[in-house]
């Protein structure tokens, strides 16, 4: 009974119109649609939970019934809490800002925390989007403390950049950095929080902008670094995210920059690092160069804990609470982070298997459109030269068919262009198997030649 009802149900919101909320749409081919927040895909279904009447029901929809869907923000209804009565002589509540008279001398609050997991590549493992999602989900109390563990090689620039502008709007939220491994644009991101600690063993640097060239005389693609006018505006980006944690710029500057040379000076009892033009032999011998000359700074955990970049090292994430200040005892929020991000680093494998699918799919339906293509088909004609009725059953037959797949394959590129949307790693492979749109333009336009010219 309890499966009947919950179909019953899910066909009953499919049914209703649409909420006037923001969240995942899926259309449906026969142009209903249904709101919700995706919670899982595969390569021929999507299940996504909607929500009717205070309750939440996972529907499972097969793609083939799906015409597109169009990912957004989502925030579920919430009940309007209603402010409790305060009992008969009781004392008033104080005014905002102020705290009672109990309150004065109460014990500070037990801090709480929320992590975010940043592993694997930024723009395929990482997406803005569910960075966006989770910190929606963590981040709803101002003094949860935001903990970014990052173990990254790095990736794309524009997703990092996304990244970077989500943090900023956080920028008066306490914010750490744990960082098991950060090279590139995850290094950048690292930059972005008040405080980073390393892993035992870790490091973090060499963000220099670099792009994938495939040339059409080479069968595999080769990493270039970017051409300067690129470098130019990351360079301004790496420096805005150290400024944004509060960390000195010339370490971005020197992660993406190889002819910049650092190295450290005492300055009133401390150690600060500065850049020169050219580093001295006593900066060499007395250990004083940070980076130098043609090299990208990288640099170790030890390294980045002397040189006043990282806080201190751990050996793992829950070994902050005894080195990292006021966060004696702290609680976590919950694990939604890292169910988000888990969840989105499976849906992406998901999408590139379904992508590589697709892609196969679309070549094969475009095959057999050229097989089918009337016009290379040999016909009987009569005296006239026109077709004899059996010849004109077969062009029409072919016709068909050949319509058919090309139709085929319009749709397999829609939804290639969909996955291309919603994973940005896979974008550029999307955008390419858009060149069969012009090879398909030019076999209709041939058979209407050849139709004209025979007269069919």
């Amino acid at each position: 009974m309890t499966l009947v009802r919950s179909v019953c149900i899910a066909a009953c919101v499919l049914c209703l119109p649409a909420p006037a909320l923001f969240g995942d749409i899926v259309k449906f081919t026969d142009g209903k649609s249904v709101e919700g927040l995706i919670r899982s895909e595969g390569t021929d279904f999507v299940v996504i939970e909607v929500y009717a009447g205070g309750t939440s029901t996972l529907m499972r929809i097969d793609l083939s019934r799906v015409d597109s869907i169009i990912r957004q923000p989502y925030s579920p209804p919430k009940a309007k809490a209603r402010k409790p009565k305060p009992p008969e002589g009781a004392a008033p509540a104080a005014p905002p800002g102020k705290a009672s008279a109990d309150e004065a001398g109460a014990a500070p609050k037990t801090p709480r925390y929320f992590v975010i997991p940043l592993h694997g590549e930024v723009g395929k493992d990482i997406a803005a989007r569910q960075v966006m999602q989770a910190m929606e989900a963590g981040l709803l109390s101002g003094g949860t403390i935001l903990v970014l563990e990052i173990d990254s090689p790095g990736g794309l620039i524009s997703e990092s950049q996304a990244i970077i502008d989500l943090l900023a709007e956080h920028k008066d939220r306490r914010s750490i950095a744990f960082v098991k491994s950060a090279y590139s644009a995850a290094a950048v991101i690292a930059l972005t929080c008040d405080e980073i600690y390393l892993a035992d063993g870790a490091s973090i640097g060499a963000a220099t902008a670099v792009m994938i060239e495939r040339s059409q005389a080479q069968s595999k693609a080769r990493m270039v670094v970017a051409p300067e006018k690129v470098q130019s505006v990351w360079r301004a980006a790496c420096r805005h995210a150290a400024e944004i944690g509060g960390h000195d710029p010339l370490f971005a500057e020197a992660m993406v920059d190889p002819d910049v040379q650092l190295r450290t000076v005492r300055k009133d009892g401390t150690t600060t690092i500065e850049q020169v033009m050219e580093l001295a032999p006593e900066d060499f011998s007395e250990g004083r160069v940070v980076s130098a000359k043609g090299k990208l700074l990288t640099l170790t955990a030890k390294e980045a804990v002397a040189f006043g970049l990282a806080a201190g090292i751990a050996a793992q994430r829950t070994d902050l609470e005894k080195i990292a200040p006021g966060v004696a005892g702290w609680r976590p929020v919950s694990d939604r982070g890292e169910k988000l991000m888990a969840g989105y680093r499976t849906a992406a494998k998901d999408a590139d298997k379904r992508l590589e699918k697709l892609i196969k799919d679309l070549n094969r339906e475009f095959q057999k459109a050229v097989e089918d293509d009337p016009s290379t088909k040999t016909y009987y004609v009569d005296e006239h030269k026109r077709f004899t009725p059996a010849s004109r059953r077969e062009w029409q037959a072919h016709c068909v068919n050949c319509y058919n797949h090309l139709l085929a394959c319009e749709r397999l590129l829609d939804r290639i262009t969909l996955v291309g949307q919603d994973f940005p790693f896979l974008q550029g492979e999307a955008e390419a198997a858009q060149e069969v749109k012009g090879r398909i333009r030019d076999l209709r336009e041939k058979i209407k030649r050849e139709a004209s010219r025979r007269g069919v």
